[in-house]
């Protein structure tokens, strides 16, 4: 089993234990391809995860053995509604890349927002970091609890 896997179903695990809601399953992640390939990946253990919600992470990656395929490439899998948090400065992560994102995933159907904060660069959410930036990060926490409450993994 691949160990990104293996890291998402110990993450679902404890978020299942300290919210005690073994119904709402979700992922929060710091980075997009992870939050698209544990949403990709759900079904293969019958988990179902409600929402995910990114804050910011490499859409398009070098295609390579260890990852034959980037967010982009998978955009019609997704099954779950994302949110999608960027950095307008991020420099390894161009707004276009976000826009392509977005494009993908409306013409495959799929339920998804992304929402673009002027002058964060990438990590604006890490409070231990240069990068951190007070006002976004706050407004992206609270994006994200209301994405959660939206999809019903929050009461």
């Amino acid at each position: 089993m691949p160990l990104q896997v293996v890291r998402v179903r110990r993450c679902v695990g404890f978020l299942r234990r300290k919210i005690r809601k073994r119904d709402s399953e979700f992922i929060a992640s710091p980075s997009i391809e992870n939050t698209f390939s544990a949403e990709n990946t759900s079904n293969r253990f019958h988990n179902t995860f409600k929402a995910g919600v990114a804050f910011y992470g490499s859409l398009a990656d070098q295609h390579s053995e260890a990852m034959p395929q980037n967010a982009l490439d998978t955009a019609a899998q997704v099954k779950e509604p994302v949110l999608g948090l960027y950095g307008a400065e991020d420099q390894g992560i161009p707004v276009e890349q976000v826009n392509q994102m977005k494009d993908a995933l409306a013409k495959a159907g799929k339920t998804a927002e992304f929402k673009i904060y002027p002058g964060a660069p990438h990590g604006f959410h890490a409070d231990y970091r240069a990068s951190y930036r007070k006002e976004a990060a706050e407004d992206g926490w609270s994006q994200m609890q209301a994405w959660f409450k939206k999809y019903k993994v929050l009461g």
